[in-house]
């Protein structure tokens, strides 16, 4: 991550989205409709497209590890003081130090020990967004599996992020999903858009599938509205973790985005 954030400084905005369980299907035709929903329409953005592989021993953890030190130091200073995880081990994202930093996730702060993040002295975020204060602002929680209920990530697409960007600071913001987190909760579509292979395997699949979808929708028109001085990273956790045979359907590395408009 440090070598494709090596032009960070011409940004005033930088947002970074982990999104929780990217559906990446091996069927080419689910993988072409996520693709259109995420880059349709784009032709004044410069698009660049990485591949990456996901750290299976931590899952998501790892994935953050992964952005704020690129593989540095253990899990256990990553989870018992985030600040001097990031101090000790000479993180590349200290560089960023000097902006308003802000940590966005869906679901409760006590998840992983999240709150630490910015409840440390010197904390490297200067504020965060998590369920509790999310839905101070009214904002909406939605059915997302039968552990996790988080705030409906559409509106902090929406919402949140272009009000943070109408910020006049200078910002790096990370938000981290959960609405994909396997098991998802199943919904139940009125057309019958489960039949076809290889939604039709599994239960999940098709609501996997369709969350995405329409995430990536949301995600487009956020995009379209980035000036030239914002910069947005999207890359997964993790491919769904299902068992291995169902995780067959599925690629098994990462791919990261890079959206910034052309001029």
């Amino acid at each position: 991550f440090s070598k494709k954030f090596e032009d960070r400084g011409k940004f005033q905005n930088i947002f970074v989205i982990i999104n929780e369980s990217y559906p990446n299907f091996k069927d080419k035709n689910l993988k072409r409709k996520l693709t259109q929903a995420l880059e349709s329409n784009l032709q004044n953005i410069e698009i660049s497209k990485y591949k990456k592989n996901w750290n299976k021993k931590y899952s998501t953890q790892g994935a953050e590890m992964d952005l704020f030190c690129d593989k540095k130091g253990t899990l256990e200073e990553f989870k018992s003081h985030f600040n001097n995880f990031l101090l000790k081990n000479d993180c590349w994202i200290n560089n960023f130090r000097k902006r308003h930093n802000i940590f966005i996730h869906s679901y409760n702060e006590k998840m992983f020990n999240r709150q630490r993040y910015y409840k440390e002295d010197n904390s490297f975020f200067n504020k965060a967004y998590f369920q509790k204060e999310l839905l101070q602002l009214n904002y909406k929680t939605c059915i997302t599996n039968h552990y996790y209920n988080g705030i409906c990530e559409d509106e902090i697409i929406k919402n949140l992020l272009p009000k943070l960007k109408n910020n006049k600071k200078k910002q790096f913001v990370v938000y981290l999903t959960v609405e994909n987190h396997i098991p998802v909760h199943i919904k139940n579509y009125k057309e019958n858009i489960c039949k076809d292979y290889p939604l039709n395997l599994h239960p999940q699949f098709c609501t996997l599938f369709h969350n995405q979808l329409n995430f990536n929708k949301e995600i487009n028109k956020f995009i379209k509205n980035l000036e030239s001085t914002d910069l947005l990273v999207l890359f997964s956790d993790t491919p769904p973790l299902f068992s291995q045979r169902d995780r067959a359907h599925f690629e098994d590395y990462i791919d990261v985005f890079f959206f910034k408009k052309k001029f």
